[in-house]
């Protein structure tokens, strides 16, 4: 597995995992995602020619960062690999507040969360574009 900036067209190559299946008909997956990964707040977690995914730190003003990921149905055998490296990325960035949200049901993404030292906040309800809920998370230093 190998761990690089994101590029154009990686995205849309991820082949999601069943918990975010969903996410296509609410984002545009050919969003443009350069100007984050430019300041290396984007990355793409890559075998051979598959996208295990894709995970980003978005900055939102002085401090405070949204995370998110993009994970492939394939990226099982690497996901320690994967979770070791997202740990570092949110350690180095160096941002004082990460927040991330995770789908109500979304048992494998709660979990996940909290192993990257993100405590529950608060639920949204009518979160998403398409009127589900969702459980914000956040990890402050």
């Amino acid at each position: 597995m190998i761990v690089r900036p994101w590029e154009k067209g990686d995205t849309v190559r991820v082949d999601l995992q069943e918990g975010q299946k969903y996410i296509p008909s609410l984002i545009d997956m050919n969003a443009d995602l350069s100007e984050l990964s430019a300041i290396g707040h984007v990355f793409t977690f890559q075998e051979d020619d598959t996208i295990l995914g894709v995970i980003g730190v978005e900055p939102m003003w002085s401090g405070r960062a949204n995370t998110w990921a993009l994970l492939s149905k394939f990226c099982g055998k690497h996901f320690i690999s994967i979770h070791k490296i997202c740990a570092m990325i949110i350690d180095d960035l160096g941002y004082r507040r990460y927040e991330a949200t995770v789908d109500i049901d979304f048992k494998a993404g709660h979990r996940w969360v909290k192993m990257l030292g993100f405590e529950p906040e608060g639920y949204m309800k009518a979160y998403r574009p398409d009127g589900e809920d969702m459980i914000l998370y956040a990890r402050v230093k």
